[in-house]
């Protein structure tokens, strides 16, 4: 099984403040052939303290103790893109959509959308030593992105003002033309409603795309609920979920996936625990 734990988790793991210690899950995955997936986003997130005046000691030890463990690198920021290149491509086809593989050899080639990473020069480079690179060179990658998240804040309010919306699946033609211009994809205008409902007839396409999509907007239609810019967290975790088999959430996020799985063949919210005693039970 692969295992997505969010930052909470994961710290708790590595710091030994789990339900087991350090070396009885590392134990348990490498006898059961199962792997941690981490991605640049919650590596990120552990690694936070380093561009808040911390000592970097903390941050460095939890690093290597992460690394200590079987893991598989995500590359949740390719995601969306290489699952509409996928579904671009069969579309035009005709065939059925075809899944991506979004996992990579190397953890900072998780990291940059498309195209190499500066660290890739690096052969030998740990875990650690990566992200102590990224924050002496570029320290601005292990923040949250403020622009990102303003915007999403301002989109959702957008959509929460509105006096009445489009369905989702109507809504959906508009994502998806929005995506294929932010991702340098060309497509002809026209055929671009035909190709978003088609991904939209299945759930099994695109997956990381559609959960992201309905996830946002169970988020935007709860008014009383208003998301800070930590929540985002969780947010860019949910894309990730069609590519493990247990991922750690909060019951709240954890509720919003399990709204959108509703009436679907294979619910994702099958795939989500709790906590980390949760899914330590399962290995």
């Amino acid at each position: 099984m692969r295992i997505f734990l969010d930052a909470r988790d994961l710290i708790s793991l590595v710091d030994d403040n789990g339900p087991c210690s350090l070396d009885q899950v590392r134990e348990r995955l490498s006898t059961g052939g199962h792997a941690v997936a981490i991605t640049p986003t919650v590596v990120f997130e552990v690694a936070a303290p380093l561009v808040q005046a911390s000592t970097s000691t903390v941050v460095m030890r939890r690093l290597n103790a992460l690394e200590s463990l079987p893991l598989d690198y995500l590359a949740d920021s390719q995601i969306d893109r290489r699952e509409l290149n996928s579904a671009l491509d069969c579309f035009a086809s005709g065939k059925e959509y075809v899944p991506i593989d979004p996992y990579v050899e190397r953890f900072d080639a998780a990291i940059p959308e498309s195209g190499p990473t500066p660290t890739a020069i690096y052969l030998h480079h740990s875990l650690a030593e990566t992200v102590f690179t990224i924050w002496q060179e570029s320290p601005e990658l292990l923040r949250w992105p403020t622009t990102w998240v303003d915007q999403l804040q301002a989109v959702m309010a957008a959509n929460r003002s509105l006096s009445s919306t489009p369905t989702l699946a109507s809504h959906f033609r508009e994502k998806v033309r929005r995506d294929l211009q932010l991702y340098k994809i060309v497509e002809p205008p026209p055929t671009i409603a035909a190709l978003a409902d088609w991904i939209y007839g299945s759930p099994d396409r695109c997956p990381g795309v559609r959960l992201g999509y309905e996830v946002f907007h169970h988020l935007r239609r709860n008014i009383g609920d208003r998301p800070k810019a930590s929540d985002f967290g969780d947010f860019g975790h949910v894309r990730c979920l069609p590519y493990v088999d247990l991922m750690t959430l909060d019951r709240r996020m954890a509720d919003y996936v399990r709204r959108c799985g509703q009436g679907w063949e294979r619910s994702p919210s099958t795939k989500v625990r709790h906590d980390l005693a949760s899914v330590i039970s399962e290995l």
